[in-house]
């Protein structure tokens, strides 16, 4: 992504992590509150390794911290299942297919989920919005990042 974002083949990417500050600029930053969602029934001292359900862009950041959990609990060899949506994430959570970890603010505006433990990780993640130094920003892109910064999540 931060590829096309130089070469100008899109206007701008959130990013977690640190980035090039002399090719980009950070316009907008917030911090998330994350959460591990998994079955009810599954018991992980029991039951062995959960299967990871994530998204299928390898740099997604709530990917690699669905890896980052399993492997902190002593899971490996662990079945990976891959969605490209965050709506079918969640609802083959539901339907008790896996683990996954997922921004908390996202539970707020979902009706409640059945069948399913939240639990609160300890470490909120940052996340920037950047765009590129040395192209000139669409009235599109300008309105976007007044947009983003009117939402009030930014802590």
């Amino acid at each position: 992504m931060l590829e096309m974002l130089f070469y100008s083949e899109i206007d701008g990417v959130f990013v977690n992590g640190l980035f090039d500050e002399k090719r980009f600029e950070s316009v907008h930053s917030l911090t998330e509150d994350i959460v591990v969602l998994s079955p009810q029934d599954f018991k992980f001292e029991e039951d062995g390794c959960p299967t990871l359900i994530v998204n299928s862009d390898t740099t997604c950041m709530y990917r690699n911290k669905t890896f980052e959990v399993a492997k902190d609990k002593g899971y490996t060899g662990s079945r990976i299942m891959e969605f490209d949506t965050l709506e079918s994430i969640l609802n083959a959570v539901e339907s008790g297919m896996g683990m996954s970890v997922v921004p908390k603010r996202i539970l707020d505006n979902r009706k409640t989920m059945q069948g399913i433990i939240q639990s609160d990780l300890s470490m909120p993640v940052r996340i920037e919005f950047i765009v590129s130094l040395k192209k000139k920003r669409s009235k599109s892109l300008q309105k976007f990042i007044r947009f983003i910064k009117s939402l009030s999540l930014n802590v």
